[in-house]
Formats: C-alpha cells, sequence, structure tokens
C-alpha cells in the first residue's frame, strides 16, 4: 500500500480544527435580581389546596351560610319527594285505571257494595229509605238546584239530556279532597205535575270502599232539593 502523503496544510487542519464563530454559540445568562423577585412572588402567591388542586388566593372561598342554605334545600327537596312519592303514585292510577263511564243513563249499584250509594222511589241502596224521592216542586226549581249545588261542590259537567216532556239528565264527576279520586253523580228528574220524582247515583271508580262519601254526597245533593219545596 502506497503511503499516504499528508500535505502540511491539511495536517494543520488536522490539529487544529475550525472553531464556531461566537454568534453560533447559544447564549446563556442568569436571569436579573428583578425577574427573580417577580418569580419568586408568583411561586409564593400559589398554594395547593387538600384536594391537591392549584388554587389561587385570590379565588373566592364558598360562604359558609351560603353552603349552609343550599344543604337545607336539598334536604327539604328530598323530604318534600319522599312524603308526595305516595300521592303521585295515586294519581298514576288514578290516570290508568279511572275510565270515565260515560253514563248516558241512570245506572245502578250491585247488589253488595260498598262504594256506591242509590235513591230512587224504586229503590235505594246505602241511604235512609225513609227520605223521600219525590220533591214537592216542579222540575225546573229541582233542575237548578241541582245546577247550584254542583258548582258548589265543583263537579266537572258530564252528559246532560233536557227531555221533551221535562225530562232532565246529568252527569258530574266529583272530586275528592287530597287524594284527587274521582267519582259519578248521576241525576234523574221527571215531572209529574207540580211535583218532581228523583233518582240520585254516586259512585267511586276506583276502590273497594268509599268511607261513606258517597251516602254522604247524595244526602247532600238530597237536602239542597228539598229545599226548593219552601220556594214554591
Amino acid at each position: 500500500m502506497w503511503p499516504i502523503r499528508m500535505q502540511p496544510t491539511n495536517l494543520w487542519w488536522l490539529m487544529n480544527p475550525p472553531m464556531a464563530s461566537p454568534s453560533t454559540v447559544p447564549f446563556l445568562s442568569c436571569p436579573s435580581p428583578e425577574t427573580m423577585r417577580v418569580l419568586r412572588s408568583e411561586t409564593e402567591s400559589v398554594r395547593a389546596t387538600p384536594a391537591g388542586r392549584w388554587k389561587h388566593p385570590q379565588e373566592a372561598e364558598p360562604d359558609p351560610r351560603i353552603m349552609e342554605d343550599k344543604k337545607r334545600g336539598r334536604g327539604l327537596l328530598l323530604t318534600l319527594l319522599l312524603l308526595s312519592s305516595p300521592w303521585l303514585f295515586v294519581q298514576g292510577w288514578i290516570l290508568v285505571a279511572a275510565d270515565d263511564p260515560g253514563h248516558t243513563s241512570m245506572p245502578t249499584c250491585p247488589a253488595s257494595t260498598a262504594n256506591c250509594a242509590y235513591l230512587s222511589a224504586e229503590s235505594t241502596v246505602r241511604m235512609d229509605a225513609e227520605l223521600t224521592a219525590v220533591i214537592d216542586a216542579n222540575v225546573s226549581e229541582v233542575w237548578q238546584a241541582w245546577v247550584d249545588w254542583s258548582e258548589e261542590n265543583n263537579l266537572r259537567p258530564g252528559h246532560t239530556e233536557l227531555g221533551e216532556g221535562g225530562e232532565r239528565f246529568a252527569h258530574g264527576v266529583a272530586i275528592t279532597p287530597f287524594w284527587r279520586f274521582p267519582d259519578d253523580v248521576v241525576v234523574q228528574f221527571q215531572p209529574q205535575g207540580e211535583t218532581t220524582a228523583i233518582a240520585l247515583y254516586s259512585a267511586s271508580r276506583l276502590g273497594v270502599s268509599d268511607l261513606g262519601v258517597n251516602p254522604d254526597r247524595l244526602e247532600s245533593l238530597h237536602r239542597a232539593l228539598v229545599a226548593v219545596q219552601g220556594n214554591s
């Protein structure tokens, strides 16, 4: 192998490699004292919360009174929901199960019933048999007494018929307080000269017992109808 002959110039460059110029070397310098004070101040102004979240001291702390009011409000709301849950359940039951019978003629109560009452000249169900079924007043006066009573007791109007011979028929819906159970009230008035034969019916759509509500309702209606006798 032939020996490599180095020129003097090449040998000098190998022994003295070129240095980078000062302009190509990154310049590193320490921050000024003023910059250090600013950094130290910002670092000390930030503190860690117990949950590990960094929080600036200027961030407002929650007012304990506001937090207590919110907690009390949530407790009250939960209590109301727990107390109202049976009522809401009953309203759902009524909505699903209490179908409107749509009475267009006088219904009758079952022979053995605890949620229906009936009064007429022919028969009575859970009503005092001594109550008169003939009102000593014309049918118009008896009808007006029924209209006034139904409005005073907030009955929802249903089917109504006014016969050519003076017969009157009406179906209304009574809503019980609080639980708002729907009860059907049906009346039929038949003119007999200057008197009026009445037939009264009241029944609950749901349940097996009305706790005496329907007989009490018909007694109240009967008193209102009988009261017109003194005005004739």
